[in-house]
């Protein structure tokens, strides 16, 4: 009898520990598996809701002005004078967005790029200097697009690219836990002095269409843990003195009735 009842509180605890397929599969639909699925075949398309971030206060770009005409090399240089050279931020090059959404250069004075795409900033620096140097290009860069991961797993995240998607940057950060919980992801996105907080579900194929898809800069990713981690670290704390303790118990039992 009791080494029955051993062997079934083994077993539910082995059990209850295990996290189900169904709550590990990123983005799942009716089709997880199924065996007879066409391979080499779309199965369905979804409409994503692209997004074209804004340039924001405190942002840091990089701001590269490039000109083919020889006397103006001293122009772009002076123009262009931290590229390279570690200015703010931590020795990062950049020019920084201070809050009214301005950014100061050299000669030119302050511009305001706040509100505009990286594209449209990127035009609108060619109007400014159309008048003093022939053909300008520029390129403009995010240099701070960073986004953070807290809870089960803790992670910090900068990319140069604005349009990064949840499962891109899960990847940059190495990957889910086995026990995060996916199927409850909170984001808390900043929209100037407000905070939103929503949450996500991962394991739904449909979270490809979200507008939370793709991260934005600043965002803040709460991944909390699946109640099986508490029985796992209860388990392999517990189970051997449980073992041990039944264990005895069954031996004093058998000496008695010898």
């Amino acid at each position: 009898m009791i080494r029955s009842i051993l062997w079934f509180l083994t077993l539910t605890a082995l059990i209850t520990a295990c996290v189900p397929t169904k709550k590990y599969v990123l983005l799942q639909k009716n089709d997880l598996g199924k065996k007879d699925i066409k391979t080499d075949s779309v199965l369905r398309s979804y409409q994503l809701q692209l997004s074209n971030y804004k340039i924001q206060p405190q942002d840091l770009l990089s701001i590269n002005v490039v000109t083919l005409t020889p006397d103006e090399y001293n122009f772009i240089k002076e123009l262009n004078p931290i590229q390279g050279q570690g200015g703010a931020s931590g020795g990062m090059a950049g020019y920084l967005v201070d809050n009214e959404g301005f950014v100061e250069f050299p000669v030119l004075g302050k511009v305001k790029l706040a509100g505009l795409s990286v594209f449209e900033a990127e035009e609108k620096m060619k109007e400014v200097l159309k008048d003093l140097l022939r053909d300008p290009v520029v390129r403009i860069r995010l240099l701070n697009f960073r986004f953070t991961f807290v809870g089960e797993m803790n992670a910090q995240v900068t990319s140069f690219s604005p349009r990064i998607s949840m499962m891109e940057a899960l990847a940059q950060a190495g990957g889910l836990p086995e026990f995060a919980n996916r199927e409850n992801i909170k984001i808390i996105r900043q929209r100037g002095d407000q905070a939103d907080v929503l949450y996500v579900n991962l394991l739904d194929e449909a979270f490809v269409t979200s507008p939370y898809f793709y991260l934005q800069q600043n965002d803040i990713i709460v991944v909390s843990t699946l109640k099986q981690k508490q029985t796992v670290k209860y388990l392999t704390q517990n189970m051997s003195l449980i073992v041990s303790t039944f264990s005895f118990v069954l031996f004093f039992i058998t000496l008695t009735r010898l």
